[in-house]
């Protein structure tokens, strides 16, 4: 059964939207396969992690066969959907919390244990994202596909003052 919010909502989760390609496309911005392989490998680093470590970060004291059926994210998939949809859309955590049917701190929480997941899941991968042009010749390799994402970037400036005021687009304006 799927647990419910204060408003009666049903909690999203990706056994309810695998069927869906486009919608989960939509919400994490991954094609069905994408997700799939990704998930594959985010489940052994995500295992292996709470063999060890508690949800507050502690080291267990004893091991954990199985996570519980009453975690407010159940599978795997629906901790990675979670994450994926938080990343793409970035609602506040309230909306992400109430999207998920668990209250803002456990949404905080959730992310604050997941987001070093996937990001040690893309580092094994080497697809972590590279910003010195030097590297990522090397990481795109014999890449078939590469995303790149070129929204900011840095520009030599002058050291003369007024070709410098010329050249400022203004944005990013400082208040004083």
């Amino acid at each position: 059964m799927t647990r419910t919010y204060l408003s009666g909502m049903e909690a999203l989760r990706y056994r309810d939207i695998c069927e869906k390609k486009d919608r989960v496309l939509r919400l994490t911005g991954f094609q069905v396969e994408e997700f799939e392989a990704l998930c594959a490998k985010f489940t052994p680093v995500w295992e292996k992690h709470i063999k060890n470590t508690t949800l507050e970060g502690k080291p267990r004291k004893r091991q954990v066969r199985k996570e519980r059926k009453n975690s407010m994210l159940p599978t795997t998939e629906d901790k990675l959907l979670f994450l994926l949809y938080e990343h793409k859309n970035y609602p506040t955590q309230e909306a992400l919390a109430t999207q998920f049917g668990m209250e803002q701190p456990h949404a905080n929480m959730w992310l604050k244990i997941l987001r070093p997941i996937l990001q040690e899941t893309l580092q094994r991968e080497g697809d972590l994202p590279q910003r010195v042009s030097e590297r990522l010749d090397k990481v795109i390799g014999e890449r078939q596909r590469v995303i790149i994402d070129g929204v900011e970037r840095p520009v030599l400036r002058s050291g003369d003052n007024e070709t410098q005021q010329e050249e400022f687009s203004g944005k990013k304006k400082t208040l004083r």
